[in-house]
């Protein structure tokens, strides 16, 4: 059996979003009513957190970068 590589989900797009949030409240509700509570990681992270552990290695170059003063920042990527 072959194994492919995951690619990631689709954007949505401003059409989609109505639905999509819909969907999110009802999942949203439903797991608060289970006990649950949100936990949010950061999406931008200062580039140093990462490549001092050498957790970008091997990623092909994840994320985008912009700097911030002496800085540098880059969107975190989704496997961390």
């Amino acid at each position: 059996m072959k194994i492919s590589r995951y690619k990631g989900g689709k954007d949505l797009l401003a059409a989609d979003m109505a639905s999509f949030r819909l969907i999110e409240s009802a999942f949203r509700q439903a797991c608060l009513s289970w006990g649950y509570e949100e936990v949010r990681t950061p999406t931008i992270e200062y580039l140093h957190l990462f490549t001092s552990a050498g957790t970008l290695t091997g990623m092909g170059g994840a994320g985008r970068g912009w700097h911030c003063g002496r800085r540098a920042l880059f969107r975190r990527p989704a496997c961390t």
